[in-house]
């Protein structure tokens, strides 16, 4: 007499809060050690301090060239128009990334 075949399994994933390709930078930056968390913050602020030396640079660059007039005027024309594209611009290049 023979044996039936027992059921089929089927694979179950196990859920679990770590993805397959978890590695420690998907971890956060406060959970990390202190050395790593004073980087982030390091890394963040010169990061904003360039944010504002470049935006300074730029107005100066405008002002001085006589560029921030007709900008300005330009942007009075179709300000709510211009301010959504450039809304959807900055969203479609921060997920291209």
């Amino acid at each position: 007499m023979t044996q039936p075949n027992p059921p089929a399994r089927v694979a179950v994933r196990a859920l679990s809060a770590r993805p397959s390709c978890y590695h420690d930078r998907a971890r956060p930056v406060a959970l990390r050690s202190e050395e790593v968390r004073a980087e982030f913050i390091t890394r963040t602020y010169l990061h904003l301090f360039g944010a504002i030396v470049a935006f300074t640079i730029l107005e100066a660059f405008y002002f001085a060239t006589g560029l921030a007039l007709p900008i300005a005027a330009a942007l009075q024309l179709f300000a709510s128009v211009a301010l959504m594209f450039w809304y959807v611009l900055r969203l479609y290049l921060a997920r291209r990334r």
